[in-house]
């Protein structure tokens, strides 16, 4: 062996010389080979499959988004604790039912989004106790119901739409304490009712939009505090009167638009609860009919297009109710510029087969119910309520034609639940909520047709999760966030490699990391702000992913643009001198290294010479360093 590094820093700057063949590295002595390959462009991994790893403790995220295609079932991984993400989102998939995982604790995310589908059951995850996105948003689909899975308390989203269609009725799930969003957008459907799912705090989600149809009257559900559409859009049938809801807080959409019908069962607060429940589903099928207008004929109104039903409205003595608007197909810009303050009886118009409703109601003081509305066949909702004083409910209406909602509700005042939209025709969401009032869930959205999201938040007060997204065709994400109160964590996203974000999280509080969401050529820096020096984030709380001990690893991290400076813990480092010599990095390139721990070096001469990194004496001063 050429090379044999002694801790993790030596071996990642290793591997990120390409010129480096990987066999020639003995790893003998390495115990955290964690985040090993990330960001890194290599792209020939031969050599690896003689690696000793044998002492590896943490294989966390080793493979994350790379290309990464290597046999590597030889590997002695007895010593594994920790395999969180290890090859989320890459192109892994060669058998590795060899391997001894028996000492495993974390599987969370280990292959989320990736193309690995081997055989896997004869694995012992008898130590593993969180298996969350495991396999959501991949390729798998092999048995696993050998597997002894009483040490798991976490299975949330574990087959996150995946096309996963195994029995798992032998699972021992005593133990599980989160199942939320486990089947959700699955094509599970086997029968689980021999589970023991006493220790379940929440099912929010479990088999929402899956094909699931089975019995599970047995199950005990008594720790349960959220059910929220647990059976949403399913054709779950069977009988659930068994169930005690005593200690459920979140239930009323747990059958929202599924086709089994809920019936009068269970006792006492039980009871009352599947009530609700029978009242929200019933109201969440509703297809809103023509309302059936009860006025004299000689009072009724018969406009053929919009010309003449603009007309009709902008005489303020009409009133709307006795307007039959049942031959209109456009009402875009209908009340813009109109100046109405009576929108009684608009309610009954009938709308279904209107197919324009742009600007509708943009820039007016209307704030009238129209949630009865059977807009089924509208294709262009953008600038609707654009700058408008609407603020009513309209979570029941059929949006599923809808292609553009682009500036829909940008300025308004809406705040009302919409997650149960199907917006999955939808291409065009660019300012959706534009400087907007907006803070709902909109978690359940298929949002995979969109390719335009710029300034959708922008400016808002969105805050809400929504790293379920499917936003590999989003084209346009410039301004996403920017200026809004957006904090979530996206680590499910996968961009498009020729998507445009600038700016998406200019002046936003976010502080999760955002590596994953640069695109191919350009810098962490885009996504955040155009003034190079004004930060709007506190770098040094972000987690320190890289801690080199010596200049000359240091150096070689640094060499690596797309690595932000941020993420580098040099406490360890003593001579920093001539570090960023005639590097050639840009001024903004410099962004985070104002986080930078220096108390501990000792040599900071030439440490920028022949940078353009104009924040020199400041940062010196900033950090109480004496120059010579």
């Amino acid at each position: 062996m050429k090379y044999k590094p002694t801790i993790k820093e030596e071996l990642q700057a290793l591997c990120y010389d390409e010129n480096i063949y990987l066999g020639d590295i003995d790893t003998s002595l390495i115990t955290d080979m964690s985040r090993l390959f990330d960001c890194s462009h290599r792209r020939d991994f031969s050599g690896i499959e003689n690696w000793d790893v044998s002492n590896v403790e943490d294989m966390s995220h080793m493979f994350e988004a790379s290309s990464f295609n290597q046999p590597i079932d030889s590997w002695n991984v007895s010593k594994c604790k920790n395999m969180l993400g290890m090859f989320h989102y890459s192109a892994f998939n060669q058998p590795i039912d060899s391997w001894d995982v028996g000492n495993v604790e974390s599987m969370r995310d280990m292959f989320c989004g990736s193309l690995f589908n081997q055989p896997l059951s004869s694995w012992d995850v008898s130590k593993v106790e969180d298996m969350q996105r495991m396999f959501a948003y991949a390729l798998f689909n092999q048995p696993l119901n050998s597997w002894d899975v009483s040490g798991c308390k976490n299975m949330s989203e574990m087959f996150y739409s995946s096309p996963f269609n195994h029995p798992l009725d032998s699972w021992n799930v005593s133990n599980v304490e989160d199942m939320s969003y486990m089947f959700c957008d699955s094509l599970f459907d086997y029968s689980l009712e021999s589970w023991d799912v006493s220790k379940v705090k929440t099912m929010k989600m479990m088999f929402r939009n899956s094909p699931f149809n089975h019995p599970l009257s047995s199950w005990d559900v008594g720790c349960v505090e959220d059910m929220d559409y647990m059976f949403a859009y399913t054709f779950f049938t069977h009988s659930l009167s068994s169930w005690n809801l005593d200690k459920v807080q979140k239930y009323k959409t747990m059958f929202c638009r599924a086709k089994g019908l809920v019936g009068a069962w269970g006792r006492g607060e039980s009871k009352k609860k599947w009530k609700l429940i029978a009242k929200y589903q019933k109201q969440s099928l509703i297809t809103p009919t023509k309302p059936s207008i009860q006025k004299p004929s000689s009072h009724l109104y018969h406009p053929k297009d919009k010309e003449e039903l603009l007309k009709l409205i902008c005489n303020k003595n009409i009133h709307l109710g006795d307007i039959d608007t049942s031959l209109i197909t456009d009402m875009s810009g209908l009340f813009c510029g109109v100046s109405r303050d009576d929108f009684s009886g608009i309610e009954s118009w009938d709308v279904s087969n209107v197919v324009n409703m742009r600007d509708m109601f943009a820039r007016t003081s209307f704030n009238h119910p129209i949630d009865s509305w059977d807009v089924s066949n509208v294709k262009d909702m953008s600038y609707m309520f654009c700058d408008s004083s609407f603020n009513q409910p309209l979570d029941l209406w059929d949006v599923g034609k809808v292609e553009s909602m682009e500036r829909m509700f940008m300025e308004s005042v809406f705040n009302h639940p919409i997650n149960s939209w199907n917006v999955s025709n939808v291409k065009d969401m660019s300012c959706m909520f534009y400087c907007s009032s907006f803070n709902q869930p909109l978690d359940l959205w298929d949002v995979g047709e969109v390719w335009s999201m710029e300034g959708m938040f922008e400016g808002s007060d969105f805050n809400q999760p929504i790293d379920s997204w499917n936003v590999s065709n989003v084209r346009y994400m410039e301004y996403m966030f920017a200026n809004s109160s957006f904090n979530q964590p996206l680590f499910s996203w996968k961009i498009c490699p020729m998507v445009q974000n600038s700016y998406m999280f200019l002046d936003t509080p976010y502080t999760y990391p955002l590596n994953h969401l640069v695109p191919k050529g350009y810098t962490l820096i885009s996504l955040i702000d155009d003034c190079p020096h004004s930060y709007p984030f506190d770098f040094a709380s972000y987690p320190k992913i890289y801690t080199p001990k010596t200049k000359s690893v240091l150096k070689l991290i640094i060499k690596d643009k797309s690595i932000p400076l941020y993420a580098i813990d040099v406490s360890g480092v003593k001579d920093m001198s001539y570090l960023f010599a005639e590097c050639g990095r840009q001024d903004w390139e410099f962004c985070g290294i104002e986080s930078w721990d220096m108390s501990g070096v000792e040599n900071v001469e030439g440490m920028f010479e022949g940078c353009e990194y104009s924040q020199v004496e400041k940062f010196f001063e900033i950090k109480g360093i004496q120059r010579k």
